[in-house]
């Protein structure tokens, strides 16, 4: 799994933005897009600090501080040290921790002030540690910020399964050789873990083809949801199944796409 980080407020330098020495300034509406000065609802000011860029981000109309963080390149797209969200201007939302782009910690934090839960990373994808706690500090045992989705029976479970599927049941275009092609199939993993609203995404060419990869995935029995916050939480799933020179290529390895709310989390939206 490999997760998107998304950094709002990407500097860009427009009719929006003016410089003043070493200080730049952007204006951006309520969807984070660049616009003018008259009908912005957040205003970024960037500005050089030693061999940083500095950016804070400000509501307009109140001047209320929404974020502040460290940056190694004047467009501030690459991240470099603590960047932190507030709401209010005082009360700290989140803080995440980089080294020269790569999220290394994030932790979020209560209305009160206490960390509610924080991931550590390995390499700015794989997750090394995370906990939670209550509101008065106290951990929570066994606490998961996130967790994608699994498939039952280890690790190798679901290319096992896409396997021995693709064993049998091929449609008889593609054993005389006359068919080939690879589907993607697009599906959702509920939180119970049912495998709902699976659609065929990418198309092979031939029908039965597509067909065949798509009840591969409606057929599957369930999984373990993904979780997050510490509760079960629907995800949505990619999977590819290529058929070639007759000889079946299960290509068993999913592209997970984690949902909205997660990115924005990761994103501190």
């Amino acid at each position: 799994m490999r997760l998107l980080f998304i950094l709002p407020f990407t500097l860009l330098y427009t009719f929006s933005s003016f410089a003043q020495k070493d200080t730049v300034y952007t204006y951006f509406d309520t969807n984070k897009k660049v616009t003018s000065e008259i009908n912005a609802f957040y205003v970024s000011k960037t500005t050089k600090n030693d061999n940083k860029w500095h950016k804070q981000v400000f509501v307009n109309s109140s001047g209320n501080l929404y974020m502040d963080g460290y940056y190694s390149d004047e467009k501030t797209q690459v991240p470099d040290g603590v960047i932190k969200y507030y709401r209010d201007s005082e009360k700290l939302t989140d803080s995440c921790f980089y080294i020269d782009g790569q999220l290394k910690a994030k932790y979020i934090f209560y209305a009160n002030g206490q960390v509610k839960d924080y991931i550590l990373f390995a390499d700015g994808i794989h997750i090394a540690e995370q906990g939670g706690y209550t509101e008065e500090g106290n951990k929570i045992n066994n606490y998961i910020v996130w967790r994608p989705a699994m498939y039952p029976d280890s690790t190798t479970g679901w290319q096992k399964y896409v396997r021995r599927k693709t064993s049998w049941h091929l449609p008889p275009g593609y054993l005389k050789g006359l068919m080939e092609g690879g589907v993607e199939i697009t599906f959702t993993v509920d939180t119970t873990g049912a495998v709902t609203n699976a659609f065929i995404s990418k198309k092979s060419g031939f029908i039965d083809l597509d067909q065949r990869a798509l009840a591969i995935v409606e057929k599957s029995r369930k999984w373990i949801p993904a979780v997050q916050d510490n509760h079960p939480v629907s995800s949505t799933q990619k999977q590819t199944i290529v058929f070639a020179n007759n000889e079946l290529n299960a290509q068993a390895n999913k592209t997970i796409s984690v949902g909205a709310d997660f990115l924005r989390w990761m994103a501190g939206l």
